[in-house]
């Protein structure tokens, strides 16, 4: 590395031919660049070397260092050609100074200079007119300057400058001196003998009272180059508008600044007063205008604000023009101003972390933000305001201060926090459904927050004074800091309560504890009111419908939309915006409103609804001109679906000529939104899918709906309660033997109409197998449209709120499937009910085939089985769908006889095992979702590798088990503190273990087989502490395992790497990926509900047997003595027959 750097040196001091410039600084920091990025590309995997070899990057380096990848950064440059002096002429005349004849005379000739096209001679120059140096500006860069309190944002400046004892010329003298002509030329006509050294144009320029001490004697003067109203110069002396500089109140006025140049004494104090422009180009005009608009929602958010009482704050720096202008919009009646309302709070950054003083006001809610007060004494270094010139590039200090410092962040959250508390409001983040239902299943996640805090308390202390202790750590960074947090406690409150982790269990909608027939009778006495409800309001019904668009009218037709409205109502629905949607449609942009009872997510379009109309025809143009090839056979498979949709009304056409589409909907504001097939299944059965993401339709569209889906985590946590509350007692004896089904309702999407302003963003397109484009107007959603997921999820919603009240059957929703379950003895009814109650309402679903079946133990739903056999014994078993395993073994097959695989083919395979080892007792295909994953992101296998790599997964899959959820396992704890020693070449293993249900412990200690770390050694090298962790990990499985089967347990662990391999089931390091993989078979064989936690290494009762002193801990967990690990040998024989595929060739896990 040494020898690296001195060579890069020594270019610099290279001296290099004539007509080629010396290396410059730049080339060597990108050669240094590219030398590394090239090392950690070639080196990827094999940094660490092994015992006895040399470094694996000093070599590397030593390689590229002189190679031609680095040279070719470090050529020189050839000097560029100095530009042609201008043409002078012969000042002799003639030719070669000899007369007109080329022989002299007393009269020599002048050769006229050729203008260019467009040009003219001037006999005498013209005054520099106002519009010229406007010209000029325009094409001139503009930059900022700040001094002190001062800042002009936009200006051009030329001459001299005197900064803290420095003098000179500025660059501009040197860079644009044309320019510096033209504005002196300027000043001296207007202002013949006027003396001065500077002279700038100044742009929307306004400055705070001040005064310019270091001036010279001589005035200065300013002139009116662009017309604008208002503004000024205040300048101290004769008049009555008092103003404040440094203390003291000075008299002056505000002198307008008219056709003739104003001058004055800078040295006196001063003020630019702000300027109401008249833009003098189309660049100022939109500047100013998008200024206004932005003052004017300022205004109109502070207001509305403080009508509805929310907290709110507005900053800027204190010299800012926005302060003066958010006045202008106030009331003329001073009762209804709302801006003495709130509280202005003044700071100094640099007293809240930042680097420089910049001096900030808040504008905000009274008692609230008040602590933040504080102005600088100048007791702490402050970094230079101005340009900062690092590694060749230029920028301002301002754009340092653009984010606020992280000190000032937390310090304005606690403001927020306690006002908020304050007010009585619960911080303490809700578990979402999505956790408790992953929580009462076992699953986990990285994402998961940790149980408990790292550290319990964080200081910031001077590095000076600090004392290393053995129960301190210091931090590299800065993470917060406080007391542990309400919400720590919270998350560790379930090691308190010896409750499963993630919180208490999602409680399943419906109701409980009836007894059946008291169940049928409140179905068929709800199913009684919905009819009542439908006959009452037929004839309101058909009037509503004969008053819709014929569009919308097609779609709805059969709906009981106010039967349905009022049945919502009567039971108190908290979202009655989706009645809406089915009386006049769904409208694809715009921005959806968020009903109180969603969570809020603002995802914003990024184009309007305007633009998407103005820019429709030429849109359409493209889409309709894009040439692709077509397969006939999925071509005619796409028209037949289409036309099908046709003949139910939910497409109009085909229209192959554009002014049939364009007359039908009556402007040629139209686009079109191109249509391909998908082939789902088995069974091939083809889905029709609208491209709104190429047409950009969706991107006209808002959302602020946060989706809670209730997906198959929530359906199997909702069917484990069915079988706690059986085995609580809560249920009627009748009662213990539950069916389930999916009620599918048919066509989804397509039940709801697009909104009749819309349809125009809503033609179909399909390209028939001839090349022609068949055209259909959409009346109803499209399945690609955002809008269409949001709109229908609401109505799905709604149908779900439904089932629960007037039924009394335990459900969910997800999109158009409605999982019910039920007690088998009632199951029939419930069926009848449930059907019945969709067609009052004119709701299509299946009643037969695959998506209409009864009820029953075992039944499908969301790509799962479900399986309630045993439910009255407190299980519920998981297991595929029939047919899944079947489809993926035979493509694992049919890619291992061809030896390839390809990307989608990887994607697709991902999915589906993804999917499957969620049914599984154990997660033993979690290592095969990982390799695919690398296949996706470009991972090649040899065909001996690949065929290797699908036999192993088959035979998992063809050992598929169901996965069983029982109710009956003890729910008190077991806590396992598991780690590892590595030290002076001996691998240490410990473990303290603590069971809350019989409040005993255990220690064990043992060390790595000398087996096992030799081939580790032989592959890793010696940095083998993760490998060390991850095998007391699994030791302590085969140690426990009968005792941990079917039990709650938590695992501690301060190990990241071996913590985050558990929770994936995979890993980039073979030795680490086949651990995990041992892990997963031992947890399908002795299955628990586990949850791995990190502790810090400072608070881990296993690192004292990990080195040999479990007796330390014994006290600590409960236990009497320390006893060895039993099967290290056994467990290193099956870690080590995990070979690498195709012996030393691996499978590429890097």
């Amino acid at each position: 590395m040494e020898e690296h750097v001195q060579f890069l040196f020594s270019v610099l001091q290279r001296v290099q031919p004539k007509g080629f410039m010396s290396i410059q600084l730049s080339q060597v920091i990108e050669a240094d660049k590219q030398m590394f990025i090239l090392a950690s590309n070639n080196l990827m995997g094999r940094l660490v070397a092994s015992a006895g070899s040399a470094p694996a990057l000093d070599a590397e380096i030593a390689r590229l260092s002189r190679g031609p990848e680095i040279m070719q950064y470090l050529a020189p440059l050839q000097t560029p050609m100095a530009p042609p002096a201008p043409w002078k002429g012969d000042p002799k005349g003639g030719k070669n100074g000899k007369g007109k004849d080329g022989k002299g005379g007393k009269n020599p000739g002048k050769q006229t200079l050729q203008l260019p096209e467009g040009c003219a001679r001037l006999k005498k120059p013209e005054p520099i007119a106002n519009d010229d140096l406007l010209t000029l500006c325009d094409l001139l860069p503009h930059k900022g300057i700040r001094r002190e309190q001062r800042e002009v944002q936009d200006s051009f400046i030329a001459g001299c400058y005197a900064q803290e004892g420095f003098r000179g010329l500025r660059h501009e003298c040197s860079t644009f001196p044309f320019a510096c002509r033209i504005m002196t030329r300027y000043i001296r006509e207007r202002l013949p003998g006027h003396v001065f050294s500077t002279c700038g144009i100044f742009i929307d320029s306004c400055a705070p009272l001040h005064r310019d001490d270091r001036n010279a004697q001589w005035p200065n003067a300013i002139f009116r180059l662009s017309d604008f109203k208002q503004g000024g110069l205040w300048i101290e002396g004769s008049g009555d508008d008092v103003r404040e500089l440094n203390g003291r109140e000075l008299t002056g006025q505000v002198h307008e600044i008219g056709v003739n140049p104003l001058l004055f004494d800078a040295r006196l104090g001063v003020a630019r007063c702000a300027m109401e422009l008249q833009a003098h180009s189309s660049v100022d005009a939109l500047r100013l205008e998008a200024a206004n608009k932005l003052y004017a929602l300022t205004y109109r958010i502070l207001r509305k604000c403080i009508e509805d009482d929310v907290v709110v704050s507005l900053d800027n720096p204190v010299n800012s023009y926005l302060w003066d202008v958010l006045h202008a919009f106030e009331p003329s009646e001073p009762k209804l101003h709302v801006l003495p309302k709130l509280t202005p709070v003044i700071f100094d950054l640099c007293c809240h972390g930042g680097a420089r003083p910049k001096r900030t006001q808040l504008l905000c809610t009274p008692a609230c933000f008040e602590r933040l007060h504080a102005l600088c004494q100048n007791d702490h270094p402050h970094k230079p305001w101005g340009q900062i010139v690092e590694c060749g590039t230029v920028r301002y200090a301002t754009k340092d201060d653009a984010a606020y410092p992280q000190l000032f962040s937390g310090r304005y959250a606690a403001c927020l926090a306690d006002h908020a508390l304050a007010a009585g409001y619960n911080l303490v983040p809700q578990p979402r459904v999505k956790d408790l239902s992953l929580a009462m299943l076992g699953k986990q996640t990285k994402r998961h927050a940790p149980l408990v805090s790292e550290y319990k308390q964080v200081l910031n202390v001077p590095a000076a004074s600090f004392t290393q202790q053995p129960h301190l750590k210091l931090l590299r960074n800065p993470i917060g800091g406080g007391n542990v947090r309400a919400s720590d406690l919270a998350r560790a409150q379930p090691l308190v309560s010896n409750t499963p982790p993630g919180g208490t269990t999602p409680e399943a909608p419906g109701r409980g504890n009836v007894e059946m027939k008291v169940g049928v009778y409140r179905r068929n006495l709800a199913i009684a009111k919905v009819k009542q409800e439908v006959h009452r309001l037929r004839d309101a019904e058909e009037k509503l419908h004969n008053s819709m668009d014929p569009s919308v009218a097609k779609v709805m037709k059969g709906k009981s939309i106010l039967a349905f409205e009022a049945l919502l109502r009567s039971e108190g629905y908290d979202d009655m915006g989706v009645i809406s949607f089915l009386k006049e449609g769904v409208r694809l942009v715009r921005t959806s409103d968020c009903p109180a009872c969603y969570d809020y997510k603002f995802v914003p379009a990024w184009l309007s609804e305007d633009e998407l109309f103005d820019t429709a025809a030429a849109r359409r143009d493209a889409l309709l001109s894009k040439f692709e090839r077509v397969d006939p056979e999925e071509a005619k498979i796409l028209k037949d679906a289409t036309d099908n949709e046709v003949s139910l009304g939910f497409l109009e056409g085909p229209y192959y000529e554009e002014s049939e589409v364009s007359s039908r909907l009556k402007t040629e504001r139209w686009t079109v939104i191109r249509r391909f097939v998908l082939l789902q299944g088995a069974d091939q059965k083809p889905r029709p899918i609208d491209n709104c993401l190429e047409s950009q339709l969706n991107a006209g569209y808002s959302a602020s709906i946060h989706l809670r889906l209730q997906d198959s985590d929530y359906i199997a946590s909702m069917a484990l309660h069915v079988a706690k509350e059986i085995q609580g007692g809560r249920v009627h004896p009748a009662a213990k033997l539950w069916q389930g089904k999916c009620l599918d309702l048919s066509k989804a999407y397509k039940q709801l109409a697009v909104h009749p302003d819309h349809r125009s963003l809503a033609v179909i397109a399909v390209r028939e197998s001839d090349g022609r484009d068949a055209l259909y107007l959409s009346n109803s959603l499209m399945f690609g449209s955002t809008a269409a997921v949001y709109a229908f999820n609401r109505v799905s919603r709604a149908l779900w709120y439904l089932i629960n009240r007037l039924l009394c059957l335990p459900s969910g929703v997800f999109y158009d499937d409605f999982p019910l379950l039920c007690p088998a003895g009632s199951a029939n009814n419930a069926d009848e009910s449930a059907s019945a109650l969709l067609d009052l309402l004119g709701w299509a679903h299946a009643k037969t085939g695959a998506k209409g079946r009864p009820f029953a133990e075992q039944f499908e739903v969301l790509g799962m089985s479900l399986n309630l056999k045993h439910v009255s014994q407190g299980e519920v078993s998981l297991s595929n769908k029939q047919g899944r395993i079947e489809r993926i073994i035979d493509r694992l097959q049919e890619i291992s006889l061809k030896g390839e695989i390809k990307r989608h083919d990887a994607q697709v395979l991902q999915g589906l095992l993804q999917y499957a080892s969620g049914f599984y007792a154990g997660r033993s295909l979690k290592h095969a979702s990982h390799i695919l994953a690398r296949i996706v992101g470009g991972l090649h296998f040899s065909p001996w590798d690949l065929s290797d790599f699908c036999k192993h997964t088959v035979g998992l899959l063809k050992h598929e088990n169901p996965r069983i959820l029982s109710c009956t396992m003890i729910t008190d704890i077991i806590h396992l503190f598991t780690d590892g020693a590595w030290e002076g070449g001996v691998a240490g293993i410990g473990l303290a273990a603590h069971d809350c249900f019989s409040g005993s412990g255990w220690v064990y200690q043992g060390h790595v087989p000398d087996s096992l770390l030799a081939a580790w050694k032989a592959e890793i090298g010696e940095q083998l502490i993760c490998e060390i962790e991850m095998f007391a990990v699994l030791a302590t499985m085969m140690q426990l395992n009968a005792f941990l089967s079917s039990r709650r347990t938590v695992w501690w662990i301060d190990n990241d790497a071996t913590r985050s391999v558990i929770i994936k089931g995979a890993s980039r390091s073979w030795a680490m990926h086949s651990m995990a993989r041992l892990f997963s078979e031992l947890d399908r064989e002795w299955p628990s509900m586990w949850w791995v936690c990190r502790v810090p290494s400072f608070s881990n009762p296993g690192d004292a047997p990990s080195r040999g002193h479990g007796e330390e801990v014994l006290e600590t967990v409960g236990a009497s003595a320390v006893l060895p690990f039993a099967k290290l040998e056994e467990l290193s024989s099956r870690v080590l027959t995990f070979k690498r595929a195709g012996g030393d060739r691996g499978l590429g896990l890097t």
